[in-house]
């Protein structure tokens, strides 16, 4: 669920970017072609745009509210061992490892490998 909701915040950052760069360079035009949300850049650029804001609005969350709003609408929160509030380092380590693990981006275990 977190997730989705940071992708509202993604594809505005994603358009603006690509509004600012289209107009000082002129290299999109104006308006922007159709086509242009379509291609193979936008889909790569958005996501890794996504991956990043994704991981630092949760560690950032995490480490100042203890959850995330998916997290809080499921009563989760997240501790360390001694029941405080996970540091913003930890957090962004937490995450990244979440995003690697939880979504497949090349990580394996060495023992299925």
């Amino acid at each position: 669920m977190d997730f989705y909701l940071c992708q509202v915040s993604s594809f505005a950052i994603f358009v603006g970017i690509s509004m600012l760069y289209g107009l000082g360079v002129g290299l999109f035009g104006w308006p922007f072609e159709e086509a242009y949300f379509e291609g193979w850049s936008f889909v790569i650029g958005y996501f890794v745009l996504q991956m990043l804001v994704f991981w630092l609005l949760e560690a950032f969350c995490i480490s100042q509210f203890g959850n995330t709003p998916g997290k809080a609408l499921m009563r989760i929160r997240v501790r360390n061992a001694i029941g405080r509030r996970l540091a913003f380092s930890a957090s962004l380590k937490r995450t990244g490892m979440s995003i690697l693990a939880g979504m497949g981006l090349l990580v394996c275990h060495w023992s299925a490998c």
